[in-house]
């Protein structure tokens, strides 16, 4: 990541960095509105690339202990960067780490909220990008067993596990975390317009969690015209201002 990154306003004073490598995406921002934490949770976000979703937590009323972990130090450093200048070092912290390692780099039954934004594609599919970009988007060490892992290590009994991920994986995501004690609870269908299949899936499990899923109505980001949709905009908060902010 040689590129000099630049700061992008989330809105309300708030900001982030990102770089060519590391860019602020829908996915980033529906995941994080869709796992907001309450006032005091403690919070996890795991592979928190430039920190977003930790930086939108904490700006939407999250007052409670909030760590992001990151696999690679150059945009691990990036998001240190951005708590800093947020003035978030009080209750933000990131910590660079290997989640498939999870015993070495969180505390055993901690969390009340585990975020993660995971690689969209398994090892071996598809066209894989270079740098860090491949490493979002193909599964390195942060598999959706070792996901699975690290959340039932480091969550409360009762903690939720929030994750956003292609519709093609979902069942699969859902039968590895159920297996681990995560029981998917909620699931929100996201297509892009009224005519088009979902493409993504925001999906919260709980720990310990009783069987059962409830189907949320489709989020649909635009309306037939093109333009944003109520929940959509909802869901950006003062993202959508941030011209003005």
């Amino acid at each position: 990541m040689d590129a000099i990154p630049i700061w992008e306003e989330l809105g309300s004073g708030c900001g982030v960095y990102v770089s060519p490598q590391c860019r602020l995406t829908t996915d980033t921002l529906l995941l994080a509105w869709f796992s907001q934490p309450k006032e005091r949770e403690c919070c996890c976000d795991l592979g928190t690339g430039h920190g977003a979703i930790p930086i939108l937590w904490r700006q939407r009323g999250c007052g409670g202990p909030i760590l992001g972990v990151e696999i690679d130090p150059t945009v691990g450093r990036l998001a240190q960067l951005s708590v800093e200048r947020n003035g978030f070092s009080d209750t933000v912290s990131i910590r660079i780490g290997d989640a498939s390692h999870p015993k070495e780099i969180l505390p055993r039954e901690h969390f009340d909220l585990f975020g993660c934004n995971p690689p969209y594609y398994p090892q071996g599919t598809g066209k894989t990008a270079a740098g860090y970009r491949g490493l979002a988007r193909h599964e390195g060490t942060l598999t959706l067993d070792t996901l699975a892992q690290a959340a039932q290590w480091s969550l409360k009994w009762g903690g939720r596990l929030c994750v956003c991920l292609p519709v093609g994986r979902l069942s699969q995501a859902m039968s590895v975390f159920s297996a681990a004690g995560l029981e998917p609870k909620t699931l929100l269908p996201v297509q892009s317009t009224p005519f088009k299949d979902p493409y993504l899936g925001l999906l919260e499990c709980r720990r310990g969690g009783r069987v059962g899923l409830t189907m949320k109505r489709n989020l649909i980001l635009t309306d037939p015209l093109g333009q944003p949709t109520p929940m959509l905009l909802e869901a950006y908060g003062s993202y959508q201002n941030k011209k003005g902010g």
